[in-house]
């Protein structure tokens, strides 16, 4: 019983890392793209080049307040971004659609 209990939390906890892994580069290409490019995000980071790449390969993983920096970047600089008027929009929160259930 300890086994099975053992292996399906080390599972778990591999699932997770890759899960996060994924984020952080999702969330580190956003931000380079937004910013032009890997230069400038190293810039805003101020991090050497070497270091962001192995954050963008998954090799090492980025520091809480980074990851958090570049959160908030991606998320400003979005802000400002005009919404389509294609994407639904849910009464009283913008930029957000009903969920299936709720959708006429």
């Amino acid at each position: 019983m300890r086994r099975a209990t053992l292996s399906a939390t080390l599972s778990h906890g591999r699932c997770y890392k890759r899960a996060v892994q994924s984020i952080t580069v999702r969330l580190l290409r956003r931000a380079e793209d937004l910013l032009g490019g890997r230069e400038a995000l190293c810039r805003e980071l101020q991090v050497p080049r070497a270091e962001l790449d192995r954050w963008m390969a998954g090799a090492s993983t980025i520091p809480r307040s980074l990851f958090l920096k570049a959160a908030d970047l991606v998320l400003d600089l979005t802000a400002a971004e005009p919404q389509s008027a294609a994407e639904p929009k849910h009464e009283g929160e913008p930029g957000l659609a009903p969920p299936p259930s709720l959708r006429d």
